[in-house]
């Protein structure tokens, strides 16, 4: 069998080296999914490419050591999504019940961040952010600092929604046709958060 180190060259080689534009070199990286026979115990690897990162709120409340009151995000990155389901095996030659275990394998220079929260809005469960995070990149083998760029927001109980973007250092939200400064993006706490924008700290010091 293909080991994972094998599996993941040969995505990189045959499927990202032919992505070679802005786009991806900006925004793409990797998630791999691990799945283990439990029937022979037979271990195989899949690795895959992402543009933007979804946070399912219902799968992440699944984890018994995270409550339903408050949700992290750097924790939420570092999770391993563990579900079961049948998978042909190919040392068993036939379909068995396998564990898969997804995860955030690399990540990009701009980091896009979904929060999925159900039908309707159903989990407005809180979701605390910082304006710097620190993520470790299992590809590169090293951690990655990240500042926070914008956000969107979805107003409470109302299918409105705001963001708040930093310009040359400085906050500003823009609501519908108004746009006004404020001093931190801590200073608002209205509304249930839907995406975050991330920028890698050394693509900001390379502009610079």
């Amino acid at each position: 069998r293909a080991n994972e180190i094998e599996v993941r060259l040969k995505f990189v080689n045959e499927i990202l080296s032919k992505m070679n534009s802005p786009i991806s070199n900006y925004f793409t990286a990797l998630k791999k999914l691990t799945n283990s026979c439990t029937v022979c115990n037979n271990i195989t690897y899949i690795f895959n490419c992402y543009f933007l990162v979804i946070i399912d709120i219902e799968k992440i409340l699944q984890i018994k050591s995270i409550t339903s009151s408050e949700l992290n995000l750097e924790q939420c990155l570092k999770n391993i999504i563990i579900t079961k389901k049948e998978i042909y095996c190919d040392k068993c030659l036939k379909k068995t019940l396998h564990k898969n275990e997804e995860q955030i394998f690399s990540f990009p220079k701009l980091l896009i961040i979904y929060i999925e929260r159900g039908l309707n809005f159903k989990y407005k469960t809180k979701f605390c952010f910082k304006e710097e995070i620190e993520l470790y990149d299992s590809e590169t083998k090293m951690k990655k600092k990240y500042l926070l760029v914008g956000l969107i927001k979805r107003k409470h109980n109302i299918d409105e929604y705001f963001s708040i973007i930093k310009f040359k250092l400085k906050w500003f939200i823009s609501d519908k046709n108004k746009i006004s400064k404020i001093k931190s993006i801590l200073d608002n706490k209205e509304g249930d958060v839907i995406m975050l924008f991330y920028q890698e700290l050394e693509l900001l010091k390379e502009d610079k």
